[in-house]
């Protein structure tokens, strides 16, 4: 009885200093976080006990303070000031997804809180050697990314008549991205993966194959989108609203169906729990994959958005227009829609080519 006192008391006073903190346990470790989500302490292994003395430690008070201090007041005119400004200020940024704030916000943690520049002092030579900074000491897509960030924050500034141009626009991204990112998978590919995939893997994979459902929209599924025989899938890149329908001829039907609803949402862990994040969810489909590539049972190169891409070469094989590929996709023009299918489109040229070798009888010489 006395050591539960103890026990008790430790967890009182390690727990009378800090408010809203989050505290969870997956897979043995404990997670950490305050209540609007910025991450205190990862993948701490011990009892429940000792977690709350690592609480009271001095180490995690330090941790704490730090992530919880009142933003620097940075000067008017400079930098900090902007981008406070933009973040707190501008309905522009309140509109992002959850995602891109995360990623702009990691951004802005990089440059640190030595703000105090002069706006009127900076040039795109700054922002350039900024990048390259960047781009040696994190890697070249964040550095990339930090050209958006701050572009973003610029291209406000400028409408605000806080700045007089965005500095960022015209500065060549770093980072080349591979063109054949995100193929299209085989019928051999799907027919294995599919036959082999878990259920709380498969549901979103077939909602990208038999839907073209982006990762970022699966993961904000719930079952009242499915109605009627369709999935309301509105995008969060732009807002466009589609209804697509969910054919009996198809797997998804069938799947849908039969679902356990353990959620509102359509797509959960295994343990029947909704995805902490679009990115949660792309790293354990993309965890799958990789290990049945590693396997040697599929080729490299497979992801959860090639299945978007499947879709749409299905769609332009059937004869339907980049037009019409764009419209079935949710995209507000034909630009991605023609860029996913653009290997199917040499497919058709090539085999009207030949059909038309096969009809006409050239001359023996």
């Amino acid at each position: 009885m006395y050591q539960a006192v103890v026990v008790l008391e430790k967890k009182r006073v390690a727990n009378a200093h800090y408010k809203g903190l989050n505290k969870r346990r997956a897979k043995g470790k404990w997670y950490v976080s305050t209540r609007n989500g910025i991450s205190l302490l990862k993948g701490f292994e011990g009892s429940k006990v000792d977690l709350e003395r690592k609480l009271g430690s001095p180490e995690f008070r330090a941790i704490y303070d730090k992530a919880t201090q009142p933003a620097k007041r940075y000067g008017e005119g400079s930098l900090g000031e902007l981008i406070s400004w933009y973040k707190q200020e501008t309905h522009r940024y309140q509109k992002l997804s959850d995602r891109t704030k995360k990623d702009y916000e990691k951004c802005y943690s990089w440059l640190g809180e030595d703000l105090d520049y002069d706006l009127s002092s900076l040039t795109k030579v700054d922002i350039v050697n900024v990048r390259n900074k960047a781009a040696i000491e994190k890697w070249p897509r964040f550095a990339d990314m930090l050209v958006s960030a701050l572009s973003s924050v610029f291209s406000e500034g400028v409408e605000a008549g806080k700045v007089t141009d965005n500095i960022c626009l015209g500065i060549k991204n770093v980072y080349k991205a591979n063109p054949d990112a995100n193929r299209e998978w085989t019928l051999a590919e799907q027919k294995l993966v599919f036959e082999m995939a878990p259920m709380h893997l498969l549901r979103p994979m077939y909602l990208a194959r038999y839907v073209g459902a982006r990762g970022i929209d699966i993961h904000q599924l719930i079952w009242t989108d499915y109605a009627g025989g369709y999935m309301r899938l509105k995008a969060s890149k732009n807002s466009v609203e589609n209804y697509i329908p969910v054919l009996e001829t198809e797997p998804l039907k069938h799947t849908l169906d039969k679902a356990n609803r353990s959620s509102i949402f359509i797509c959960t862990t295994s343990e029947g729990q909704p995805y902490k994040s679009e990115s949660v969810l792309q790293q354990a489909v993309g965890k799958f994959l990789r290990q049945l590539a590693k396997d040697k049972l599929v080729a490299k190169g497979l992801t959860l958005h090639g299945l978007r891409v499947t879709f749409a070469s299905e769609w332009r094989r059937m004869g339907f227009e980049d037009a019409d590929i764009a419209d079935l996709l949710g995209d507000k023009d034909a630009t991605m829609g023609k860029h996913y299918t653009r290997h199917v489109g040499r497919e058709v040229t090539i085999k009207r080519a030949f059909d038309a070798k096969k009809v006409v009888q050239l001359p023996a010489k």
